[in-house]
């Protein structure tokens, strides 16, 4: 993280704040957070973020330009749940990272890929929390 950043965060921290946000954030999904959420954004470095971008850009086009990962992985989905006309790609995908250090450096390590909407619009409320 920067160090900065986060150290103007913590000084900055309560647990009062930290409640207050998470109020707010149940007011912007409409239903109560039942599972835990970070009490801190992360802050990292550009370099850092466009290189974890670059990565999951890489590995997600791999698979969706695989004629044969894309067979296999419709296979997956029960007949039950495939609709007419659905999508032949995900709309969303996500790539979670964990970060090592090794040595001076931050490196990723690949934890999941996986295509799911429901994520997305929780991202965008937990995002105008945090800045509010």
């Amino acid at each position: 993280m920067l160090p900065a950043y986060r150290a103007r965060f913590a000084r900055q921290f309560s647990a009062l704040s930290y409640n207050a946000f998470l109020a707010d954030l149940g007011r912007r999904v409409r239903c109560p957070i039942e599972f835990r959420v970070s009490e801190t954004p992360c802050f990292f470095a550009g370099s850092l973020m466009s290189s974890l971008a670059d990565a999951a850009v890489s590995m997600t086009r791999s698979l969706v330009e695989d004629p044969v990962y894309l067979e296999t992985a419709s296979q997956v989905v029960p007949a039950r749940f495939r609709t007419a006309n659905a999508e032949s790609l995900p709309t969303f995908v996500q790539v979670d990272f964990g970060l090592v250090k090794e040595g001076k450096a931050v490196e990723a390590r690949l934890v999941e890929l996986q295509a799911f909407p429901s994520l997305y619009g929780f991202q965008f409320a937990l995002s105008e929390a945090y800045a509010r």
